[in-house]
């Protein structure tokens, strides 16, 4: 279903093969960004009606830095993956590439604004969007790595 034939009409290069596996791996980050970040949610949940916004970082305890240690893993793998990306003769791959690219950062600075702003709710919201938005890139950027064929040069 996958391919018409039952096999790719061509060859995948090493930099495509590179660059699926390192999306597979960003993929398999991400997620676990994203259970430790809903474990933070948790927390903050059970202190939020009893300690001001402004405390509430502090009330996730250790999964806080944990969560924002994995961000920074994260947004290394994004960034290679963009890299990657650059001389692809592919424009989808090399727009992909570049928008995981700004939403990492996106993600980033709504994550720093979280911490250090008391959690405005419209940063919880953008929080959010930005991951699910970059979960999509990096997955169709792995799709995009193993089903374009190479465009001539």
């Amino acid at each position: 279903a996958f391919y018409p034939e039952g096999r790719p009409l061509h060859t995948e290069s090493k930099e495509r093969k590179r660059l699926a596996w390192g999306s597979a791996l960003t993929l398999a980050l991400l997620f676990v960004q994203v259970a430790t970040g809903a474990l933070v949610r948790g927390r903050i949940q059970l202190i939020d009606e009893i300690s001001p916004r402004a405390e509430w970082f502090a009330g996730a305890g250790s999964l806080g830095p944990l969560h924002g240690n994995i961000a920074v893993l994260m947004a290394s793998a994004v960034i290679v993956l963009g890299v990657l990306t650059l001389k692809d003769r592919a424009a989808s791959v090399r727009k992909a590439g570049r928008r995981a690219a700004a939403r990492v950062m996106g993600q980033a600075l709504a994550g720093w604004g979280l911490q250090y702003l008391s959690f405005p709710a419209v940063l919880q919201v953008l929080h959010l969007w930005l991951a699910t938005a970059l979960l999509a890139t990096v997955f169709a950027l792995g799709l995009l790595a193993l089903r374009l064929e190479p465009e001539p040069a």
